[in-house]
């Protein structure tokens, strides 16, 4: 055992050396830029930050630089390939027999020893004159995957400002549930002290007393609780942007206008979706590279032609000294064209067109798949928003209605006709009513940032 615990000190030990000793500057390249949340944050900044520091989104950007080489790539086909190259060689032979006319073979009493080296340095070019239109062909496939990239970057950035807004709104909610609360407690600490203002005036007993105090250490809970609340979800926001932070900061803006969606055309929003939205854009362009890669698949049946040209120049001599001959003056030029046509290749050619057919015909039934979804889709979301205005509606006319109930209760209360626990039911009914609407009020700001996500575009009533 005592082995073992030794053993496991020097392993610790030994990190813990690599780890002091490894240069700072290596450690430091591994962690993520410090940001600071301005202590002012908007939804504009917010939005802002998440597309300069979210690691995600990032991610999908680098893919528009692999996009881009393609196209280089492609357009790198109609250019020679150019290679050049130098060799030295250099040997020795040494004869000791021969065959005599007797055809006996001798041995010489001089052995011969031949030695020579050479070295040889050439440059050549290759070219592509017809491949049966391949090249122009996959240059507009590559052309047509930047697009279908782009349109990706496009779908995230979408996901991200929808999950950014979000994120932003819930902390506007959170805050506005610590203004509810503060105002329930103030309201609370208002009935106690009317309370014992009864209670010295014998109006009251002392069992009223101690439920106004009790209502007013629910509301302490309820409002340390809604701060709890909205630390977190500026912890959340935070992590929706892609930084780090402990949360204290605040959100400031104004919640958007609630307007009925009736004002709304959900065809008009179906055929803007059509037009607009990323997912919809990435299967079209992914349509399109199909298409092309297919028609260059096509290509491999048609004849190619192509040349060769070179210009070598080398040199020869009965020593070791070759690698002295840095400008050798023998040379030679070649130029050569060629020509092939596939007349049997195994079926592979027509294994690859067959392939290549049935994933551009794949591409575009997605393509359609993904505009019946879209339409879907939008159309779903338009629903949900006409509910979600039809509940907070509601939930708002059941709020002033309980406003107005409390306030009745309030004064029965003062005047003897209704007990304190009635009073307290009207209290947490009035309660749960302003809460249930300002719930509403975001469950309707969620559902508009889903339709506008939805459609790919602003959505204003």
């Amino acid at each position: 055992m005592s082995r073992l615990l030794r053993a496991r000190r020097t392993a610790a030990l030994a990190c813990a050396t690599i780890l002091t000793t490894a240069p700072m500057g290596a450690i430091a390249q591994t962690r993520p830029p410090a940001v600071q949340i301005p202590a002012r944050l908007t939804l504009e900044e917010a939005l802002r930050l998440a597309r300069t520091y979210n690691p995600g989104y990032q991610q999908y950007m680098n893919d528009v630089e692999v996009a881009e080489a393609g196209v280089r790539s492609a357009w790198g086909a109609f250019m020679p390939r150019l290679s050049t190259g130098m060799g030295i060689s250099g040997g020795q032979s040494t004869t000791e027999t021969y065959v005599d006319p007797t055809g006996k073979p001798q041995r010489l009493d001089d052995p011969q020893i031949s030695k020579g080296s050479s070295l040889s340095q050439s440059i050549g070019a290759s070219f592509t004159l017809f491949d049966g239109g391949r090249m122009w062909r996959n240059l507009s496939a590559q052309r047509a995957s930047v697009r279908m990239t782009e349109a990706s970057i496009s779908i995230q950035a979408s996901d991200l400002d929808a999950a950014v807004r979000q994120a932003f709104y819930q902390s506007l909610r959170a805050g506005q549930s610590i203004t509810l609360s503060e105002r329930l407690l103030a309201s609370a600490q208002e009935r106690l002290r009317q309370t014992e203002a009864l209670f010295r005036a014998a109006s009251k007993g002392q069992v009223d007393v101690l439920g106004a105090q009790v209502d007013v250490a629910q509301s302490e809970m309820a409002l340390e609780a809604a701060k709890d609340g909205a630390t977190k979800a500026r912890l959340e926001l935070a992590r929706a942007i892609g930084v780090q932070s402990d949360g204290m900061y605040e959100v400031v803006g104004d919640l958007p206008a609630v307007f009925d969606p009736a004002t709304l055309d959900v065809n008009a929003l179906v055929s803007t979706a059509l037009t607009s939205n990323p997912a919809v854009l990435r299967q079209e362009q992914s349509a399109i590279v199909a298409d092309r890669q297919a028609a260059a698949a096509k290509g491999s049946r048609w004849p190619s032609l192509g040349g060769n040209f070179g210009y070598s120049r080398s040199v020869n001599v009965p020593d070791y000294s070759a690698y002295r001959y840095l400008n050798p003056q023998n040379s030679g030029i070649s130029l050569s064209l060629n020509a092939s046509l596939p007349l049997f290749t195994g079926f592979s050619t027509s294994a690859q067109i067959t392939q290549a057919r049935a994933a551009a015909h794949d591409a575009r039934l997605q393509l359609q798949q993904t505009r019946l979804q879209t339409e879907a889709n939008v159309r779903s979301a338009f629903i949900d928003l006409q509910n979600a205005f039809s509940s907070l509606r509601l939930a708002d006319r059941q709020a002033s209605l309980s406003e107005q109930r409390l306030a009745l209760s309030q004064e029965q209360y003062r005047m003897g006709s209704i007990t304190f626990s009635e009073l307290q039911l009207m209290i947490d009914r009035a309660a749960t009513a302003q809460r249930d609407a300002l719930n509403a009020r975001f469950n309707w700001i969620t559902n508009w940032i889903n339709l506008e996500q939805r459609v790919g575009a602003p959505v204003i009533g």
